[in-house]
């Protein structure tokens, strides 16, 4: 798990790594390697290690995000089917408003002759809560949050955020400075980026980007 997080291997790659591991501890000795994980979700669960994401199901055409369980489980007249896609384009237009109705899921048959629905596409997503708990679990995170305490004051010249208006006068609920030395490691401020770009020459085919920083951390951590 070390050598996946060292070269970020896909799931694919590290699912193959684990059983070529296998493979050879077993022609080493079979008995004792018997029960050698063979497979990533095997190994997960062995160590204790869990995703801490939030899967929605996307529709492949409008993008619209439902709920996981609402499309594993939806039925119609009591029996599992096949939910679509129910976004409207232009739900205040006479004339051109209608649903999207892209299926969201197809069927398969299990080994033991149950039927299931397994999304077309899942869009996994991280809370900033738990991001956040999980940056604050790192060595020097918050010391690196004050940095900006110290740093050198050159009266008008705005070097970065911290010499903006903003970060002087923000207040908050109790008309107390947000941004003071007090509370540098645990009032952040937190700086919502987009952008839109066109990745390919000569095709019309655009890819936008969200992104969140950190704005109390140095700009070359963002």
């Amino acid at each position: 798990m070390n050598f996946r997080i060292k070269f970020n291997l896909s799931n694919t790659a590290t699912e193959a790594l684990l059983k070529f591991i296998k493979l050879v501890l077993t022609k080493i000795d079979d008995d004792e390697f018997e029960e050698f994980c063979g497979s990533l979700y095997i190994a997960k669960n062995f160590l204790g290690l869990s995703d801490q994401f939030v899967s929605f199901v996307a529709c492949q055409k409008c993008h619209k995000l439902y709920k996981q369980d609402d499309i594993l489980n939806f039925q119609q007249n009591n029996q599992l089917s096949i939910m679509k896609c129910v976004h409207v384009e232009f739900p205040n237009s006479a004339t051109r408003r209608k649903y999207c109705n892209t299926p969201l899921s197809t069927q398969s048959k299990l080994s033991n002759g149950s039927i299931i629905n397994r999304p077309e596409l899942i869009f996994p997503y991280a809370t900033i809560r738990q991001q956040i708990a999980q940056m604050y679990q790192n060595q020097d995170f918050e010391a690196n949050l004050r940095h900006w305490v110290n740093q050198s004051n050159l009266g008008k010249l705005l070097c970065d955020i911290y010499d903006s208006n903003i970060w002087k006068i923000f207040k908050d609920e109790n008309s107390e400075l947000f941004f003071n030395e007090e509370t540098a490691d645990s009032n952040l401020g937190l700086v919502l980026n987009i952008d839109w770009f066109q990745p390919y020459y000569n095709k019309i085919y655009n890819t936008g980007i969200i992104y969140m920083a950190i704005a109390n951390l140095l700009y070359e951590m963002l």
